[in-house]
């Protein structure tokens, strides 16, 4: 409604009776090339179709995401020093890790000794444990880095282990990890926790797996103490007092109380068995009469190779083994693990990963796709009353999307949300230039113009405002492509699948409808005019 008011205001009285020479260069070429089409239309049309195959093998070799891919200057990783330290040792080793790695960050920030944060999702730590931030200055690879934290601590520190990843943007916090690796869980169905035992028989049968990358909290050796519970009421002895004694003399960081409603608690410690027994032989605990009493009188221990940390969901606990991120066929990694673990009874697993959330999204991205492009056929047959033209404007869409997919190629991009969502605008723009392409060229040939001139008409009519759409949208995108910056390369993906569609999509728009149309005006209409013509011959 605005436009035309506009018009009438401020254009209609400096009409120019030429257009300009860059137009008339351009539409001149355009029919020249139109001509030369329709002079070999089989050959044009097979070279077209020929952009199909090429779609479908770009979009089995080009990655699948769920976000794209965004440059990292900070990682974020997790030392584990595995020996019985405090906080202050704990920070001198991880100040001297740092000033002797060769890969210097710009900013580095560490988190030390336990966190008990409320409705926290990340682990719990410990105080022999260090959770670090290392910010740099330009783009990192976290392999590197993370090869060369674990060359330090294999020689200054054989009993750590470090493991290094992105840090996370809010993007990522939202939509969750990006990361394409599996995790295997195996549950027991028997009973509500994975006995140590069963854990170990996994570990070795897996072992002769090839893609198997590491096991997510491996076994270890470590020493279970167990108050005597009927000894500490014999003696009269607070057990919270007990519980306190043992915190103090161990350093609080390696005992944790497990509750599963029977008074046992364990707690572990990493300690040999010398020196745990020399600890608790010397050390006595004053009861309420005043009296002190043995430790060893009210404690026992033994040794077991136990999970450091238990994992579990709302199904239930888990172990948990972590794959190699170059697996793609479910089926076939989930059949060679339970073939893996025959004989182990009352086992199951289960694969988890976002790459899984992909294919879900991804499949329902093409269920969503194939009811729209149902629904736009329906109405477009409704518009133009014929079930042909509306398949025509609509098969023009398979070439668009190769073009997009073209782009994201070449430019060593992705298929993901943003992507698609650039896909689905520009199939929008481009349905939009073919249906009043088609509706032209329709017109003319019913309103009795032979049907080559109807094609070059309505080609002559929407040249320029096919050209104008597609070249405003085009340049309005380039810009993307020349900056940085963390929305920059969440668009980056956007911009490039509706360039690239719009590129082909506009050349598709200019020869491949008027080319179709001409095999639909042959055949479809000319058969039915000839058909009509003959029922009012005979009504005569």
């Amino acid at each position: 409604m605005l436009i035309p008011v506009l018009y009438r205001l401020l254009i209609r009285n400096n009409i120019k009776s030429e257009k300009s020479n860059l137009s008339n260069k351009l539409l001149y070429l355009y029919e020249l090339g139109l001509k030369k089409m329709m002079s070999i239309k089989l050959i044009s049309l097979l070279l077209l179709l020929t952009m199909i195959p090429i779609g479908v093998y770009i979009y089995s070799q080009i990655d699948k995401q769920k976000l794209p891919t965004i440059t990292q200057h900070d990682i974020v990783c997790h030392i584990d020093w595995n020996e019985n330290i405090d906080v202050y040792a704990n920070k001198e080793r991880l100040q001297s890790i740092v000033n002797i790695m060769q890969n210097k960050p710009l900013l580095t920030s560490a988190y030390l000794g336990k966190n008990e944060f409320l409705l926290s999702k990340e682990p719990q730590y410990s105080t022999d444990a260090a959770f670090v931030y290392f910010d740099y200055q330009r783009p990192i690879d976290v392999e590197n880095i993370t090869n060369n934290i674990q060359e330090l601590l294999y020689s200054m520190y054989p009993e750590a282990k470090v493991e290094c990843f992105n840090s996370e943007n809010i993007f990522q916090n939202i939509f969750s990890s990006q990361s394409n690796k599996v995790l295997v869980k195996f549950r027991n169905i028997s009973s509500q926790s994975i006995q140590n035992s069963k854990i170990q028989e996994i570990n070795n049968k897996l072992s002769n797996l090839n893609f198997i990358e590491n096991n997510n909290y491996s076994l270890k050796d470590v020493y279970e103490i167990y108050p005597m519970h009927k000894r500490i009421l014999l003696y009269n002895v607070d057990y919270s007092q007990l519980l306190e004694k043992l915190k103090i003399i161990f350093g609080g960081s390696l005992i944790e109380k497990v509750s599963d409603g029977s008074q046992s608690i364990n707690i572990f410690i990493k300690k040999n068995t010398n020196r745990v027994f020399d600890i608790i032989q010397h050390e006595y605990i004053i009861n309420s009469k005043g009296i002190s009493i043995p430790l060893t009188s009210l404690l026992k221990y033994k040794k077991v190779n136990a999970l450091q940390v238990i994992s579990a969901d709302n199904q239930g606990e888990y172990y948990s083994v972590l794959l190699s991120n170059s697996l793609s066929n479910t089926n076939q990694i989930q059949n060679q693990i339970n073939n893996a673990i025959v004989g182990i009874s009352d086992v199951e697993t289960s694969l988890f990963n976002d790459a899984y959330k992909q294919e879900i999204l991804f499949s329902s991205l093409i269920k969503v796709l194939i009811i729209s492009i149902l629904l736009l056929y329906l109405i477009l047959a409704a518009q133009f009353e014929s079930l042909v033209l509306p398949i025509i404007i609509l098969f023009e869409l398979v070439f668009d999307i190769a073009g997009a997919l073209l782009f994201l190629y070449f430019f060593n991009s992705s298929l993901n949300l943003m992507s698609a969502l650039g896909i689905i605008v520009m199939s929008g723009i481009i349905i939009n230039d073919s249906i009043l392409k088609i509706d032209t060229i329709h017109r003319n040939y019913k309103n009795g113009m032979l049907l080559h001139e109807a094609i070059k008409n309505g080609g002559h009519r929407r040249f320029l405002p096919i050209i104008l759409t597609s070249l405003t949208t085009i340049f309005a995108l380039l810009p993307l492509l020349f900056f940085e910056g963390l929305g920059i390369e969440l668009q980056i993906p956007l911009a490039l699948s509706i360039i690239g569609g719009l590129s082909i999509g506009t050349i598709i728009s200019l020869f491949f409808i008027p080319l179709m149309y001409y095999y639909y005006g042959s055949i479809f209409v000319s058969k039915h005019t000839t058909i009509k013509n003959d029922i009012l011959l005979k009504n005569l």
